[in-house]
């Protein structure tokens, strides 16, 4: 097909960077056809001849304006048909990722998030949503962390007056990042916590936390 996808409905790969443009040979089967550099070519027949057939009937002189209004006109449906189809919390997600692009919880959690890869990224957003749905700050870090990390546990030192999250982890530059996300996300930071990254420390009552050789000290 000469590199052009082919898809079947208008708010598909939906972009605010595309630029909608009229298909003057449509094909029968298709509603857009999407080539690269973000141009999309829409079959206005298919399901919208009665609503944009009369708008252009209008006379416009300059070429310009008309491509600028129907390029506009087409994002509004391409939007409307995107968020017609999702449910409350899916537009939530895409509200609460806007505004971490947006700088909006900081520069440093938009930097940290670029980082992480698309479920990474989708674990947090879903974090964030059952945040602002409960207001458990405290809840929310560290199940949001369990997710990523399945042997996750988070511990409280008396004696030293701080939080132990044990992780099971290799400490790399990507979990690095992670944590600290959540961590700025997510952690009251009135309270001390402190990261141990592979090896589990000793709990006295707990013989699987013991094994010398598979420990760390505290």
């Amino acid at each position: 097909m000469g590199g052009i996808t082919l898809m079947s409905y208008i708010w598909e790969y939906y972009s605010d960077n595309n630029e909608y443009v009229i298909d003057e040979r449509p094909s029968p089967y298709f509603e857009i056809l999407n080539p690269c550099e973000n141009r999309v070519r829409v079959n206005t027949n298919l399901r919208f001849y009665e609503m944009i057939q009369p708008l252009l009937s209008y006379q416009v002189e300059e070429e310009k304006v008309c491509k600028n209004i129907t390029d506009t006109l087409l994002h509004y449906l391409a939007r409307l048909d995107f968020l017609k189809g999702m449910d409350e919390r899916d537009v939530i997600l895409i509200i609460l990722k806007q505004e971490i692009m947006n700088c909006k919880f900081g520069r440093d959690v938009y930097l940290s998030y670029l980082c992480l890869d698309k479920e990474d990224q989708a674990i947090l957003l879903q974090t964030l949503y059952e945040y602002y749905n409960s207001g458990q700050r405290e809840n929310r870090f560290f199940e949001g962390i369990k997710r990523k990390y399945s042997e996750a546990a988070l511990y409280y030192d008396n004696t030293a007056e701080r939080h132990l999250l044990y992780l099971g982890a290799v400490p790399s530059e990507y979990n690095k990042i992670l944590v600290c996300l959540y961590q700025d996300l997510f952690w009251d930071i009135q309270y001390e916590l402190e990261v141990v990254w592979e090896k589990h420390f000793g709990l006295i009552g707990y013989e699987q936390t013991m094994l010398i050789g598979s420990i760390q000290i505290m």
